[in-house]
């Protein structure tokens, strides 16, 4: 299914395609961006899975969607999983050829699963096309292949770095990774933010009652997001903190923590008091009251050096967060006031940043979560991603963009 771009022929000049094989949990960082870049008047097309969230929001703006087939994302096993990739890469590897031509940047969000990934990427390059990747995550959360594969997935891993020419990581801590563990040259590493999730005004909703600390873990579960540490540190908070601690666990597993999953309701069973589950994807409609009847969001992540989305949906709703500083956690935390740093990766750590939450109580609580959101307006607004995102095409190729002056907002997060 094709729509037509807006206000651009895309017959003339080099295009950014804007590839993506993951049809969830891109979804809606990559219709924003596409939109984004739209907005910038950066001649864009979406090549996404039959079956992608969000793809209505592009069509509807106006913005050209091309589909690869649908692909499957439900639990199943190692060699399951490989097969339905194998055949998803048989019937879009075509459309893709077909699609991109001399000159075009394509932009790949994630990988599908190497080596089933690099087909894309030859693609593209025997197109004459340049080739961008975000890598969302640098070192992957959960390795793919058994663990006596783990050298051969990390080589794939390292030659898809550097076979692109140019990978986008969303901050420092993922630059700095690809320079150590993978050798990837530091003048083929661009950082460009991961844009706010969810509406940026000051929409900070009343705070519920404080007769007990609601805390809310949101999202796709998966082992470095470190569930395990907030259900244990909620149930040690059960025998001696001033005030009660309630858990909201919403959201899903993912294919390949289901195993883990599964460990965390048993977790949970042996003290169930105050948690209480959701165990589904949470609907954009419902966002909106899930926020609003939580204090915080808790995120103690354990491995982690990319960006979470999670993060800045809930200061997009002005809530702070209790959070590691992996990643870009971090910078929103010390540098935007948005939350209460969790010193380790360990239920007590976790624990303590709970007790303090509480000993700060919901005024100051919610002042952080505004704070947070005032940070993201300056910083992670996707106007800035898209001209800091057009700023890494133009080293490309010569993408044609009638950009407006830049404001003060874009102006102040370089």
């Amino acid at each position: 299914m094709r729509t037509k771009f807006r206000g651009t022929n895309l017959e003339r000049g080099p295009r950014v395609v804007m590839h993506t094989s993951d049809g969830s949990g891109f979804g809606h960082y990559v219709s924003a961006l596409v939109i984004a870049l739209a907005n910038a008047h950066v001649p864009v097309v979406l090549f996404c899975p039959a079956n992608s969230w969000d793809q209505q929001e592009v069509q509807a703006a106006g913005i050209e969607v091309v589909h690869a087939a649908s692909r499957e994302d439900s639990p199943a096993g190692l060699m399951q999983r490989l097969l339905r990739n194998f055949r998803f890469l048989m019937r879009s590897a075509l459309v893709q050829f077909r699609l991109s031509r001399r000159g075009d940047i394509v932009h790949f969000q994630g990988m599908l699963h190497l080596p089933l990934g690099f087909v894309f990427l030859f693609l593209a390059k025997l197109r004459g096309c340049s080739t961008v990747l975000t890598a969302h995550d640098p070192v992957p959360h959960r390795w793919r292949l058994p663990s006596g594969l783990r050298r051969l997935e990390s080589g794939m891993l390292k030659f898809a770095y550097r076979l692109v020419d140019c990978v986008v990581v969303h901050n420092r801590f993922g630059k700095s990774i690809l320079v150590s563990e993978f050798s990837v040259p530091e003048g083929r590493i661009a950082i460009v933010p991961h844009g706010a999730n969810g509406r940026l005004e000051d929409r900070a909703s009343p705070y519920p009652a404080f007769d007990c600390l609601r805390l809310l873990a949101f999202g796709d579960i998966r082992e470095n997001k470190g569930l395990h540490l907030a259900i244990r540190a909620v149930q040690m908070a059960a025998s001696g903190f001033q005030v009660p601690v309630c858990l909201t666990i919403a959201g899903r597993a993912h294919e390949a923590e289901v195993g883990y999953w599964e460990e965390c309701k048993h977790l949970i069973a042996v003290q169930p008091k105050g948690i209480e589950i959701i165990d589904r994807r949470i609907r954009e409609d419902e966002l909106e009251r899930l926020f609003a009847r939580h204090h915080a969001v808790l995120l103690p992540y354990t491995g982690f050096f990319s960006e979470s989305g999670v993060a800045t949906l809930a200061l997009s709703h002005c809530r702070p967060l209790l959070a590691t500083a992996g990643g870009g956690l971090g910078e929103l935390i010390e540098q935007g006031g948005g939350g209460i740093p969790i010193a380790a990766a360990t239920p007590e750590s976790v624990a303590r940043a709970i007790e303090t939450a509480i000993a700060l109580g919901p005024k100051r609580l919610q002042e952080m979560g505004v704070e947070g959101n005032r940070f993201l307006r300056r910083t992670r607004s996707w106007d800035v991603v898209a001209h800091r995102t057009l700023e890494v095409y133009s080293r490309l190729a010569p993408i044609s963009a009638a950009l407006c002056p830049e404001d003060s907002e874009v102006a102040n997060a370089r």
